[in-house]
């Protein structure tokens, strides 16, 4: 249903021949059956000149069906629960207005790995030891918003070629900068990945740089605008290393009782040292491209940030990989099938609940997580429909 396809750029011609020479497979596809490790141009969700989303691509054919009601501006507050049994949903609406919505077969529960959790707690499901200091009556007590997981990155940008002139036009009807990405094992003997890199080439001067710094990773001022005055008639290589099999896990809380309260979200991020130790390591590996012929010829230079000048060697990328973390936004795991929900994604203790998102998975994958999520909302329906008899034309 969702529409993905390579976009090629002759920009990433000489990028690509850099990692080649530092040993780097160079590969069409990265998810074939035998292919784990390597730096290609990936896959993206588009189609039809637009960017894809599966709300495009699977609401948009069904928006005409007469058995599908989206409520927006419209908050799901409680499962409701009686005698072991899901029976429905209490929602609020934009205007305050509070109603029971009560189902014939089963309650769906989708709202992510962070939203799941929380209203699965206000529910009375979740550490009973949680939900009794809250005053919240423990319906089944199970491990729920523990267990989250994330890809750390660090973004590391390097300043290229020098260029002066107009700034190039952009496409609307493509992904707006050439990409690449690689996928990396420190162990020439390791069939899987220790780290995931996205690399994006930004003309020189452009306000992507400070977009992408400021709107998608969070930086402070202080930094995004030493990224900016790099930028300044020079392209740049925008890398975000990012670290895949972590064995720091953080947790999902309560704040209060109050569904209109957010959820105390605490990342765990680096609290097992060995990732740390881990993401310097690969920081160290894949700063090593510019000893390369090609970003030698460019003068490419690391941007200095001004943090960990004190440092150098491995306790430096150590330093900077603390100092500049940040989260792909791959939440995960905190309703892990085993655990919270069965085989077939049903919470255990509890009759007609199903919970179907990123909360499920038990573990990380070694990538974006935007396809697994999807896989699991088609697995997920495929449960739906088979424990109903439900045919679907």
């Amino acid at each position: 249903m969702l529409k993905i396809r390579r976009q090629k750029s002759d920009s990433n011609i000489n990028y690509l021949a850099a990692f080649e020479e530092l040993g780097h497979r160079i590969v069409d596809d990265i998810t074939s059956d035998n292919i784990f490790l390597g730096y290609t141009e990936p896959l993206l969700t588009l189609g039809d000149g637009i960017r894809e989303t599966n709300a495009i691509a699977y609401l948009g054919p069904a928006k005409s069906r007469s058995n599908l009601c989206i409520a927006t501006s419209t908050t799901a507050t409680k499962v409701l629960i009686e005698n072991g049994m899901a029976i429905g949903v209490q929602i609020t609406t934009s205007s305050g207005e509070t109603y029971k919505l009560y189902a014939t077969k089963e309650v769906i529960l989708s709202a992510g790995a962070i939203n799941s959790p929380k209203l699965l707690m206000l529910s009375g499901v979740g550490p009973k030891k949680h939900l009794d200091s809250l005053g919240i009556p423990v319906v089944a007590d199970l491990p729920v918003g523990q267990n989250l997981s994330d890809h750390n990155l660090a973004v590391v940008l390097i300043q290229m070629d020098e260029i002066h002139g107009p700034i190039p036009p952009v496409n609307p009807y493509t992904f707006p900068l050439p990409i690449t990405t690689g996928y990396v094992a420190l162990d020439k003997k390791q069939t899987y990945p220790d780290y995931q890199t996205i690399n994006l080439v930004i003309p020189h001067d452009s306000p992507t740089l400070l977009q992408v710094c400021v709107n998608v990773f969070k930086y402070s001022d202080e930094i995004c605008n030493k990224f900016y005055a790099a930028g300044i008639n020079r392209t740049t290589f925008f890398a975000v290393p990012n670290l895949l099999v972590t064995k720091s896990r953080g947790q999902i809380l309560l704040a209060s009782n109050d569904p209109t309260d957010d959820p105390l979200v605490y990342t765990g991020m680096y609290s097992d040292k060995s990732d740390l130790k881990l993401m310097g390591k690969c920081l160290a590996d894949f700063a090593s491209v510019l000893n390369t012929k090609y970003f030698r010829s460019v003068n490419a230079t690391l941007v200095d940030t001004g943090l960990c000048s004190d440092k150098s060697g491995i306790e430096f990328w150590e330093c900077y990989a603390l100092a500049m973390s940040g989260s792909m936004w791959h939440y995960a795991g905190t309703c892990a099938m085993g655990s919270v929900v069965d085989n077939t994604l049903r919470v255990k203790s509890i009759q007609g609940l199903r919970v179907v998102d990123a909360s499920v998975m038990p573990a990380q994958v070694s990538g974006n997580i935007n396809g697994v999520v999807t896989m699991i909302a088609e697995r997920g329906a495929e449960f739906i429909l088979k424990t109903w008899d439900i045919s679907v034309d």
